[in-house]
């Protein structure tokens, strides 16, 4: 029980430490911003490689009256290398209560990342020292970690998983659009051409993930070359199949056309027919009442 007592003393009074010692440091390191970045994605911001990389740190001086005088600004990688702000011959002095943002600017490197697939941990630190100008020595150094700043990890692409990744958004935007989302073509050669690009597309997809970006960025190539068939081959069937359907129309006028004159015809006859009858009649009515109207004949005397 006693050691028991000891181990949780020894524990406590090393966390008193850790926050007398870190505590200034997270109040006084407030944010940080990436610069635009290629691209962000999963809690990574990615920049592509020889390209400008630009950190915002905003930097809050809360505990010392007379002034805090910023030497140097650090980003230190987990890679083992670190990118520095060296204000050494310009010191930065910044007042009580009182926020300044330093931007931290090198270039991106995929050798240096080693690999994208290595998502990076860094840590900030701000030097200050005791002086503006004349001798000056240290006096502290404040630092934060990612994880304390609640940032995204660091990641690097080469030239070429870079050129990949964009062929695949430009895939993933046409996939995403009709007809090519619901496959809705009239074309076989459209639709066998849609085929071909989404076995490429899985292809680049395959090779990505083993990070030969190279071979990946020909498969998604092809992909987008079977779709711009498709495409094609699809435009030139709708003019056919326009001129088909005027065609089929301008039959169903016709016969309809037909059918109205044979109706018409059919019509006029029966009229005709009709007022045959009817003259006929009139002239057998006319007949018999001639008949009627006839004196009798007196009887020959002889």
């Amino acid at each position: 029980m006693k050691k028991i007592s000891i181990l949780l003393c020894g524990f406590l009074f090393a966390t008193l430490i850790s926050m007398l010692t870190f505590s200034p440091a997270q109040a006084d390191i407030d944010r940080i911003t990436w610069g635009q970045p290629y691209l962000q994605k999963d809690g990574q911001v990615v920049y592509e490689h020889d390209s400008t990389v630009s950190l915002l740190i905003h930097v809050k001086n809360d505990m010392n009256s007379s002034g805090l005088n910023v030497s140097r600004v650090i980003i230190e990688f987990d890679w083992g290398q670190n990118k520095t702000l060296d204000l050494s011959a310009n010191i930065v002095q910044i007042g009580l209560n009182r926020t300044e943002v330093f931007e931290v600017i090198f270039t991106a490197s995929a050798t240096e990342a080693v690999t994208s697939e290595w998502a990076h941990d860094y840590t900030i630190y701000v030097e200050h020292v005791n002086a503006t100008t004349g001798p000056t020595k240290i006096v502290g150094t404040w630092q934060r970690t990612r994880a304390q700043l609640f940032a995204p990890y660091f990641v690097v692409y080469s030239t070429d998983q870079a050129e990949a990744w964009e062929l695949k958004q430009m895939i993933l935007r046409i996939e995403s659009n009709d007809p090519f989302k619901n496959l809705d073509f009239n074309s076989t050669e459209a639709k066998l051409a849609v085929y071909k690009a989404q076995n490429e597309t899985s292809n680049g997809d395959a090779l990505y993930a083993r990070g030969d970006f190279v071979e990946a960025k020909a498969h998604y190539n092809a992909a987008l070359i079977f779709y711009n068939t498709a495409y094609s081959a699809e435009e030139t069937l709708g003019p056919k199949l326009d001129d088909l359907f005027i065609r089929e129309i301008e039959s169903r006028i016709g016969n309809y056309e037909a059918s109205a004159s044979l109706a018409a015809s059919f019509s006029t006859t029966s009229i005709l027919l009709g007022s045959a009858v009817v003259l006929f009649g009139i002239g057998y009515i006319i007949k018999q009442l001639g008949t009627l109207k006839k004196p009798e004949t007196e009887p020959v005397k002889e």
